[in-house]
């Protein structure tokens, strides 16, 4: 049916089904319809009443007899005849069909009017009017209406509030999902010909991530047995996320999917029943946050469960979460920006024009495996080990030990790009970048930048302070995602080696949240135990420990003249100057524009 023929069939249906327009009390306005067909508001948004409650104060927008904000809602025909017999004045079904904008006042019992949306302008009224007033214009239909007419009243052109990405993503994909993927349902997607109008470009990368050569909506449309998990989804960073190396965004939407899935027992009415109050309390919370905080039995989180099944909610959410945190969309999606620096820290080792999500097979295609049958493990940021191992996959050890030396190291080794921005350059710490390099060549990777860099970056320590401490993407306060702080970072980024991270975890042996957070990002992103790991972290206790950079690998600077050391670390002292005297005179004009 293309969407004309539904449009004239839906009209058709209502103009038929339409019993006429009347004024009811609050309290026979029923709700429940509204709350199930959008599982993921839960309850109502109160920041949203609490903003109309101030309008209505103000006089401004209480109108509910004006036709955009007359509810449309369902009413049983008999019972509303009978209403209509012992009203005051004697009144027919043609006299509420009469749009002469006198409606009459119908006594109905409480939560006997269906209503298909509104809960919020009738909240924030029944907060500010007087009793007297307490009624609301109501366009009254069938209980026979079909559900895609229902649907269809539902999804006129709300004034009450913009719509949440999460509520957009769960809307247009369920849309999809039962009427067929983009381009080949029957008809139009309302809510993604909604999202067009307010933003292409998000509309574009929503459609990319559920299909197409980088989608991830076969692990997605799981979603929709649990709707509160779309709660975190940043549609401003999907395309970002798509740009990503598939199998990494990949593992990330698994994990919140099977983490929730365990903890919701693989029940199908548990699953449907969590809220989405649950899950923003509990992101990235560890073991033992839940009790202390007594939010079960508060009625703030887990609301719609009974006393057993909250227990065993509980129970599985500390278990699971004694050596990782609780995973949600916000943090995959908080977590971009950081992640993207991290990959930019390895694109120096590939050709420019490489894409992020191709940069583990650039270097795959290029990687040459040892052929002596030993291992290289980093055990420091200068000292390695070379271990005997029978059976191991070289290159997703040399992967993830990559990965480790850009997640502590990112700072140091940004990108270069020109930023649109007025901020200081990046500079690129050259003997960070020249350690890279030795690593990822004793690794096994091969590539004509990594070459390049041996031969031509300076190995001598660089006095240059990142520009990382003044980076606009770092939150100041507890974070459970995202960047780390600097002084974290500098701290605990000696614990970021892969034996750290395969031992045996002990929480009573926990230095700092920063590992904990940083660990369960690493198994979040690389989840399979790589196969020979045991074996390797077991006989490197039995190895002796090598220089990272040795006499093969030193590059021959000491030939050079004392007068260009000499100007270099001059030049050196200028730029911390300048970026000392930037520093400053940014201070002063936040300080400005406080005051």
């Amino acid at each position: 049916m293309d969407s004309r023929t539904r449009r004239d069939r839906l009209s058709k249906e209502k103009q038929q089904y339409f019993l006429g327009i009347a004024s009811i009390r609050f309290g026979a306005l029923d709700f429940n319809w509204c709350r199930q067909r959008n599982p993921l508001s839960g309850s109502p948004d109160q920041k949203n009443v609490a903003s109309l409650e101030t309008m209505f104060r103000r006089g401004c927008d209480w109108s509910p007899e004006q036709v955009s904000h007359q509810i449309p809602a369902l009413i049983d025909p008999a019972l509303l005849e009978d209403s209509l017999q012992r009203a005051e004045k004697s009144l027919s079904l043609e006299d509420l069909k009469k749009e002469d904008g006198v409606f009459a006042e119908l006594d109905l019992a409480d939560g006997k009017v269906i209503c298909l949306k509104g809960e919020h302008r009738v909240l924030a009224s029944d907060a500010t009017v007087v009793n007297r007033k307490k009624r609301w214009i109501v366009r009254l239909y069938s209980t026979d209406l079909s559900e895609d007419a229902r649907n269809d009243l539902a999804d006129e052109r709300a004034s009450e509030r913009q719509m949440t990405d999460a509520e957009y993503f769960y809307n247009i994909t369920l849309f999809w999902l039962k009427n067929g993927d983009p381009d080949q349902g029957p008809r139009p997607n309302p809510w993604f010909a909604q999202l067009m109008r307010h933003s292409e470009g998000k509309a574009k990368d929503l459609k990319r991530l559920w299909s197409g050569p980088s989608s991830q909506g076969d692990l997605l449309r799981r979603f929709h047995e649990i709707p509160a998990l779309f709660w975190g989804i940043s549609l401003g960073n999907v395309g970002k996320t798509i740009a990503m190396p598939r199998q990494q965004t990949r593992n990330q939407i698994k994990r919140v999917f099977d983490f929730w899935d365990y903890i919701c027992c693989h029940d199908v009415s548990m699953k449907l029943r969590l809220d989405m109050n649950t899950i923003k309390v509990v992101s990235g919370r560890a073991s033992g946050a839940y009790a202390g905080l007594n939010l079960a039995n508060s009625g703030e989180i887990l609301r719609n469960f009974d006393t057993t099944e909250r227990a065993a909610i509980l129970s599985r959410l500390e278990l699971a979460t004694t050596d990782r945190v609780v995973p949600t969309l916000v943090i995959l999606f908080r977590n971009t920006l950081y992640l993207q620096s991290v990959i930019d820290c390895l694109r120096h080792l590939v050709p420019r024009h490489r894409q992020a999500r191709d940069l583990w097979d650039d270097l795959n295609n290029g990687f040459e495996e040892r052929g002596d049958g030993r291992c290289l493990l980093q055990v420091s940021d200068t000292r390695f080990k070379l271990v005997h191992v029978s059976e191991i996959d070289q290159f997703e050890i040399a992967r993830r030990q990559l990965w480790l030396f850009a997640l502590r190291e990112f700072p140091s080794l940004p990108r270069d790009v020109t930023s649109k921005r007025a901020e200081p350059k990046s500079c690129v710490d050259e003997a960070k970048l020249f350690e890279l390099a030795v690593l990822a060549h004793r690794l096994g990777c091969r590539s004509d930048q990594i070459d390049h860099i041996r031969t031509n970056t300076c190995w001598r320590p660089s006095p240059i302070q990142s520009v990382y401490k003044q980076d606009s993407n770092i939150d100041s306060k507890p974070y459970k995602h995202g960047k780390p702080h600097p002084e974290d970072l500098k701290r605990y980024k000696s614990s970021l080696f892969l034996s750290n991270l395969h031992k045996p975890f002990d929480p009573e042996n926990l230095e700092s949240s920063f590992f904990f957070i940083q660990r369960s990002l690493y198994f979040d992103i690389y989840p399979d135990k790589p196969q020979g790991i045991d074996e390797l972290l077991h006989r490197a206790a039995e190895v002796g420990e090598c220089e990272l950079i040795d006499d093969e690998y030193r590059p021959r600077i000491q030939g050079a003249s004392e007068q260009l050391i000499c100007q270099e670390d001059q030049l050196r002292a200028s730029i911390s100057e300048l970026q000392e005297r930037y520093d400053q005179l940014l201070s002063q004009e936040s300080q400005c524009q406080k005051n």
